[in-house]
């Protein structure tokens, strides 16, 4: 992570260090589509779910719309 929003932060990882940490590492029981998704994207490729149900700390479940996207510098690499 290079940024997290203070209220994503208070809903899945309050209280956690996570600038410099990546998302799989972050939710280690994730899904093993995820895995994929991160490859595909560090290949060019935009990854997209339309509905997923992710586990929160408490137990709880919310459904969320995500997409992975590769980053490019100037150069377009």
């Amino acid at each position: 992570y290079l940024l997290v929003s203070s209220d994503w932060q208070n809903q899945f990882r309050k209280g956690e260090a996570l600038i410099g940490r990546n998302h799989l590492s972050t939710f280690p029981t994730h899904q093993p589509h995820w895995e994929k998704a991160y490859a595909q994207a560090l290949q060019g490729q935009i990854i997209t779910r339309d509905e997923e149900e992710v586990n929160r700390p408490d137990g709880s479940s919310e459904w969320f719309r995500w997409e992975v996207h590769p980053w490019r510098d100037d150069a377009g690499q």
